[in-house]
């Protein structure tokens, strides 16, 4: 069997410590692939260190809403150039969030199509957030025509509709230890109409650790207990999420 954790952020400085030991369980537990991600400016170089130390690692780069503030000509340099000089498999995560703000909304969504357009040029597929923005995150991605790209909604937590129509745009879902939690049967049952076809698993390590790590550091080994939900909630076997949710993996990110 064979597991991709397709998003975490092994640049976090809960790994610095012990970063060997965690990559290490994570293969113990059938990872094979991780994609790791950067998200501001200063996190950039260490995430695409990450990739030439470790075989099983590849990065994706972006600037996150949180910090599209800092969105300018030389940042998009920076980033075009890491992008194409590390190897990065995507452009993310980019896009949109309301639930904080730290950064103006008019502000997010320029940094959010600018970044779609530099993806464009680059021919790499996207690695989106959105949280509490779901019609502005469409409107953005149809205008934008960034189904032509593909990418991942990551960290799934919409509403049925809007998982409806990013379907129908072709792009994947991604969901983490979220639908593990009590509360999540919303999301649950999201999970239960989207074909495994569509579905990659991930972690968002060191955050959202599944049931029963809830409220621990979280980590790539965990992306199993990812699977397995994903298993039960479909009624279908672990090997087979595994096995669709790596072939998802593989084909997006062509690793």
């Amino acid at each position: 069997m064979e597991l991709i954790d397709s998003h975490l952020h092994l640049d976090d400085p809960s790994f610095e410590k012990d970063l060997a030991p965690v990559i290490e369980r994570a293969l113990a537990h059938c990872v094979v692939r991780l994609v790791t991600i950067g998200t501001s400016p200063e996190s950039w170089e260490k995430t695409a260190a990450l990739s030439e130390t470790r075989d099983l690692v590849s990065i994706a780069l972006g600037l996150h809403p949180h910090d599209a503030s800092l969105w300018s000509s030389p940042i998009a340099e920076t980033l075009r150039n890491l992008l194409t000089q590390k190897k990065a498999v995507a452009l993310g995560e980019i896009g949109l969030d309301y639930h904080y703000r730290f950064s103006p909304i008019p502000t997010q969504k320029h940094a959010f199509r600018a970044q779609i357009r530099l993806a464009r040029s680059l021919g790499l597929p996207l690695i989106i957030h959105c949280r509490e923005a779901d019609q502005d995150t469409l409107e953005i991605l149809v205008q934008e025509k960034a189904q032509e790209l593909g990418g991942v909604i990551h960290c799934f937590t919409g509403s049925e509709d809007f998982a409806e129509q990013c379907l129908q745009m072709g792009f994947f879902l991604g969901f983490t230890g979220i639908i593990t939690f009590r509360t999540a049967e919303p999301l649950r049952a999201i999970v239960r109409k989207t074909p495994v076809s569509r579905i990659l698993i991930e972690t968002d390590s060191p955050y959202l650790a599944p049931v029963p790590r809830r409220g621990k550091r979280n980590e790539p080994s965990q992306v199993i207990e990812v699977a397995r939900k994903i298993a039960e909630i479909k009624s279908a076997s672990l090997e087979q999420v595994a096995r669709e949710t790596t072939a998802n993996a593989r084909a997006l990110f062509k690793v």
